[in-house]
């Protein structure tokens, strides 16, 4: 009879560490992860910004390099060289049709 009362405290005893448990866990409020996720929008925004910022900066580096490498072109003096000759031709200019006049393409 022994044996089976203390089975028996040893069960409730048991039973009721788990009843407890229960019962501070549904007391405790959940955590809040506002600040985290509020913390992890602000990174990747500012890692978004800084990798546009960046980009548009080097595209801005180049046009300006580019222009400057031109204007030291025209700068020196040299003359522009034709990149397209249409050779004159003696006498009488080639016929066009009508419909090549009246299209400029």
């Amino acid at each position: 009879m022994q044996q089976n009362s203390e089975e028996r405290a040893r069960r409730e005893r048991t039973a009721m560490d788990l009843v407890r448990d229960s019962v501070s866990r549904e007391s405790e409020s959940p955590p809040r992860w506002t600040l985290q996720k509020l913390l992890a929008l602000g990174a990747a925004l500012l890692l978004s910004a800084s990798i546009f910022l960046g980009f548009d900066l080097f595209l801005t580096a180049m046009q300006r390099f580019m222009d400057i490498e031109v204007e030291e072109e025209t700068a020196s003096g040299s003359e522009s060289i034709a990149v397209f000759v249409v050779p004159e031709t003696e006498g009488a200019a080639p016929a066009i049709s009508d419909d090549a006049a009246a299209e400029p393409w």
